[in-house]
């Protein structure tokens, strides 16, 4: 992405949530003022540098309680809210 000092978006979206199974973050994004919402059993949406949610999604975690849950569906989509060619010649893309 050349997002360049812009901000981008991020749904998880939980798309068979099951009882038990949920996901963590290693923070709060609205205590953390990057707006949005979160919901450990459904998704989250946020918005933030590249920087920020990188940060944010090393610390993505999925976790289900019952072993005979083997299949889920976990969609991220990542909208960079028109922020494209905003990078220097000099920056790396």
């Amino acid at each position: 992405m050349d997002l360049g000092q812009g901000f981008v978006t991020v749904h998880i979206v939980i798309e068979t949530p099951k009882h038990g199974s949920k996901f963590t973050l290693d923070f709060d994004p609205i205590e953390e003022g990057m707006l949005g919402f979160y919901n450990e059993s459904y998704g989250a949406m946020f918005s933030g540098t590249l920087v920020e949610i990188n940060a944010a999604l090393a610390g993505f975690l999925f976790d289900t309680t019952n072993p005979d849950d083997t299949e889920f569906v976990i969609t991220f989509s990542v909208n960079d809210n028109g922020f494209t060619g905003q990078c220097q010649d000099n920056e790396v893309r």
